[in-house]
């Protein structure tokens, strides 16, 4: 009986360990490039995130957490309202597809601010294999300008469009 017990319990043991590592992917991390300003530039910094399978989604989720300490001291800043919250992230064909709160126009400035909102969000997309395109929506819907600073976002968007 002792010994049946014991056996169980190191079962028990290894098919949580188990299940651990694969619902943790054993702790691995992987490096995403999210793109920040700097000095009129955009710029990308590395993120060591979890490594799961929807790296977009964790990528705009650190893009909207903005800077670390460690980087506003190098100089990088973001331009993306603080309370801008991510919907959703999703790929069609080469096109990424991503869904913010309508706190994303909310960013009080003018063309210059608009358009390094727009270059950090499809330049961090398009840094994953097989997306050459972004598309902003704002809650859902697909809007034709950012703001009133005229800033077509009614399609998708490449690096080229929106160079700066």
């Amino acid at each position: 009986m002792k010994n049946a017990t014991l056996i169980f319990l190191l079962i028990l043991a290894i098919v949580g360990i188990g299940f651990w590592a694969v619902n943790n992917n054993g702790g691995q991390k992987t490096a995403v490039k999210i793109y920040f300003l700097r000095s009129g530039d955009v710029l990308p910094v590395e993120r060591n995130v979890s490594a799961k399978e929807d790296l977009e989604k964790i990528a705009v989720q650190e893009l909207l957490n903005g800077p670390t300490t460690k980087e506003k001291e190098a100089g990088y800043f973001s331009q993306i309202p603080k309370h801008t919250r991510l919907i959703k992230v999703y790929r069609e064909d080469n096109i990424a597809k991503v869904d913010f709160s309508k706190d994303l126009g909310k960013y009080g400035g003018g063309t210059e601010t608009v358009q390094g909102i727009i270059a950090q969000i499809v330049y961090t997309l398009t840094e994953f294999q097989g997306i050459s395109k972004a598309q902003i929506l704002i809650e859902g819907k697909s809007v034709s300008a950012l703001g009133s600073e005229g800033f077509v976002l009614d399609k998708p968007l490449s690096r080229k469009d929106v160079s700066k």
